[in-house]
């Protein structure tokens, strides 16, 4: 039933590019993650997608919800807790987008923060 409630909470605020953002909302910088979910680094390496998250929410599955309902839907937007390098807290809105190439296959994703 927790899932499900997340799920309806999740897909209520989907759009469907960044430029259907409401009124003062504009995409700003963004990560992008390969078909797995893992985030391409500048030095070429690889990190989880979930280590963007707070703990509480990488244990409810939020990362892997995202990812889910980017992949079905092609974009979604949340607001999530992040830490800046300070390790202050702060609400961040995200619109997480599914990238497919010309046959429709999954390539990755780009997650960009909305102001």
């Amino acid at each position: 039933m927790h899932g499900q409630r997340q799920d309806a909470a999740a897909e209520a605020v989907l759009f469907r590019t960044p430029d259907d953002a409401g009124p003062g909302e504009e995409a700003g910088p963004f990560v992008e993650l390969d078909a797995h979910g893992q985030m391409l680094t500048v030095n070429g390496g690889r990190q989880s997608y979930a280590s963007l998250f707070s703990a509480d929410a990488c244990a409810e599955g939020r990362p892997e919800e995202l990812l889910r309902l980017a992949r079905r839907h092609g974009l979604v937007r949340d607001c999530v807790l992040r830490r800046d390098a300070g390790g202050i807290a702060r609400q961040q809105r995200i619109a997480l987008q599914a990238l497919r190439d010309a046959q429709g296959n999954l390539v990755g994703f780009r997650e960009f923060q909305l102001r």
